[in-house]
């Protein structure tokens, strides 16, 4: 289920950013374009 995968990532970089302590908005476009090529 794509909205589900889509889901887990947010949540994998909310987690990320918690984490290193490193704004959210870095992340968001390089997974998006990531999510692209492998569909």
């Amino acid at each position: 289920d794509a909205e589900l995968f889509d889901a887990v990532r947010e949540l994998d970089e909310l987690i990320v950013s918690m984490e290193t302590g490193k704004p959210i908005q870095r992340y968001p476009l390089t997974i998006r374009s990531l999510m692209r090529q492998r569909r």
